[in-house]
């Protein structure tokens, strides 16, 4: 079981049609799709891209003119489309 407070982000890894679940302390790659796991979401997640949500509790700034998120642990990602860019701002 993973704590909800440890997940940082999940994205949708189309090169082996899994999802990622990445945390402070490991990456989980589970046999669903983003749908189903996005069912499985609570408030605290928000989608960045159509492959993407974070965790918004664990967000701290986006770089806007790189599309960079930095998370609360230092790690950055670089999923953000601008369709669903202004949930950041």
């Amino acid at each position: 079981m993973i704590n909800i407070d440890d997940i940082l982000y999940i994205l949708k890894d189309s090169g082996e049609r899994r999802v990622i679940i990445k945390t402070d302390y490991c990456e989980f790659k589970i046999n669903k799709t983003l749908l189903e796991v996005k069912k499985l979401l609570t408030d605290n997640f928000v989608q960045t891209h159509r492959a993407c949500f974070i965790n918004k509790n664990r967000f701290v700034s986006y770089n806007r003119p790189n599309k960079i998120i930095t998370f609360d642990n230092g790690e950055t990602l670089d999923f953000v489309s601008n369709k669903y860019e202004r949930v950041l701002m």
